[in-house]
């Protein structure tokens, strides 16, 4: 799929929530959710060392959002603060997958907002993607993602799992799976 270069997200609208394109002004919060070690404890990355990494990082997303190969939000509240993000990516448009990605800030656990902005953005795939299945990956111990994404309609995908290399560092994660039925 091929974008054009002024291509962005759309913003997205909850009851609660916007979910909106990434801009360099996240840059400050974003390093300090990727540098939090509690909110990141099921995420296999190196924290950044500062925020210019974390300013590299956004150029790239929003690269990749305008080329085709990911669509990414920023998840705020109505009064705009910073919730944590959400995206689509991993896109293979030969298999037709895609990737469910998502991460919160501590003062945003519990709230349903992951619930909501997943279904949200099942919403945006169904109706201007092009695939059938989404995946999101999640570590074995990650109740909330888990339950977060049962309640979309995820299914775990214990077949899929087989194929994970048990050398990676995915050896802990498992598979979730939503087929896209359009009618």
């Amino acid at each position: 799929m091929t974008r054009s270069d002024n291509y962005v997200s759309p913003t997205i609208f909850t009851d609660r929530l916007i979910l909106r394109n990434p801009s360099l002004n996240d840059a400050f919060n974003m390093f300090l959710q990727r540098t939090d070690a509690e909110v990141n404890q099921f995420v296999p990355m190196t924290p950044p060392k500062d925020p210019s990494e974390v300013e590299t990082l956004l150029r790239t997303i929003i690269h990749n959002t305008s080329t085709g190969i990911s669509d990414y939000w920023i998840i705020t509240d109505k009064q705009n603060t910073y919730l944590g993000s959400i995206c689509l990516w991993n896109y293979n448009y030969k298999s037709n997958t895609a990737e469910l990605g998502f991460v919160l800030i501590k003062n945003a656990w519990n709230h349903g907002y992951a619930t909501e902005a997943i279904e949200r953005v099942i919403t945006f795939a169904m109706e201007k993607l092009p695939f059938t299945i989404i995946e999101g990956w999640t570590h074995h111990q990650n109740f909330t993602a888990q339950h977060a994404m049962q309640k979309n309609g995820f299914l775990r995908n214990m077949e899929a799992e087989k194929n994970i290399d048990q050398s990676s560092p995915d050896a802990d994660m498992q598979i979730w799976t939503l087929k896209l039925i359009r009618e």
